[in-house]
């Protein structure tokens, strides 16, 4: 994904400890790199209609009512912190062998929100969108032949990817 205009007006870079705080507790420690596989968007567009699957957004409410995933269920959170109470909640009933597809904007909170339902929750089966809704709607651009997309609404963006 290269872009011709700038990303931000002004980019201003900081060492910081994490690139998204994500209120994690210290005792919890997670392997980023055990998070489930990342479904490339035509594998998510056939794999979210068929199977009878939980479909998670890993982002915040306003996002979320902005544009979902046909079927998905929001996290119901005001921030990306609020999601670890949110996952146990809504997967507590949950067989931990069953498909839990998650998705965000870029992919970022889904590698945190997988591994947390991987090594956390025990979910043996967790698969994430590839690049997220952004990847999606690349995909979709790049393949007009696919006449129905099955995120509808808007993509909310805090800056101009």
């Amino acid at each position: 994904f290269f872009l011709t205009t700038p990303t931000f007006n002004r980019l201003i870079v900081r060492v910081r400890d994490y690139i998204l705080r994500d209120g994690i507790p210290d005792e919890i420690s997670l392997d980023w790199t055990d998070a489930g596989p990342e479904y490339h968007p035509s594998d998510w567009h056939e794999h979210i209609q068929k199977e009878d699957a939980l479909v998670l957004d890993c982002r915040n409410s306003y996002e979320s009512e902005q544009g979902t995933f046909s079927g998905a269920v929001p996290l119901g959170t005001q921030n990306f912190q609020e999601s670890w109470e949110a996952l146990d909640k809504i997967t507590a009933e949950l067989p931990r062998d069953a498909p839990v597809y998650i998705y965000c904007t870029g992919g970022i909170r889904c590698v945190k929100t997988g591994a947390y339902l991987k090594q956390n929750l025990g979910f043996s089966n967790v698969r994430r969108l590839q690049h997220g809704i952004i990847g999606y709607e690349k995909w979709l651009e790049e393949n007009p032949e696919i006449s129905s997309s099955v995120f509808s609404g808007e993509n909310f963006l805090f800056d101009k990817r």
